[in-house]
């Protein structure tokens, strides 16, 4: 009885997570294909904080491709306020020597 609901438990399992490995790759490789020629995302008023988000996004993933090129230019960024400074430190804190 254990092995039955074992094997349809991962079937079920394997249903519902194609869906969402799809999604993720689709989103990703929308990320790719809007990706400014210089290596930013979003429009020129917004793309530090376009930017941010998806480098946050990226870090969960294994797109080092994109994920590296935009982040060599975000470090580039100037960092005018709080806010810019706060997000600079989320998008870099995952390769900070002490995590």
């Amino acid at each position: 009885m254990f092995k039955k609901f074992l094997i349809i438990f991962l079937i079920t399992f394997a249903l519902i997570a194609s869906p969402t490995d799809d999604a993720i790759n689709n989103g990703i490789e929308w990320l790719k294909l809007n990706q400014n020629p210089d290596s930013t995302w979003g429009e020129e008023y917004n793309n530090f904080l376009s930017t941010s988000a998806v480098l946050q996004a990226l870090t969960l993933s294994n797109e080092d491709s994109i994920f590296d090129v935009g982040l060599e230019k975000f470090m580039d960024f100037s960092l005018p306020s709080l806010d810019y400074t706060s997000r600079y430190l989320e998008v870099i804190s995952p390769f900070s020597p002490e995590r």
